[in-house]
């Protein structure tokens, strides 16, 4: 996430609902808000739920993984 990177999400979901969510594989609420996004979203299957992950790098593999499990992948 840099410079720009909102414009350009919110410009690629131009009119269509979708939910942003900043996150972080060190966060202790953030298992809870991920398997919230991930009901609502089973829920709402034409909702988009673009996470942001606040994690280095080297941290990607657990971010997707996360995200997987909780429906999100």
């Amino acid at each position: 996430f840099v410079a720009g990177s909102l414009a350009k999400i919110v410009a690629a979901r131009q009119g269509k609902a979708f939910v942003l969510a900043f996150w972080s594989v060190n966060c202790a609420h953030c298992p809870t808000e991920l398997k919230a996004l991930g009901e609502m979203r089973m829920r709402n299957p034409g909702l988009e739920v673009v996470l942001v992950a606040a994690d280095t790098p080297d941290e990607a593999p657990m971010t997707a993984q996360l995200a997987v499990k909780y429906g999100l992948g």
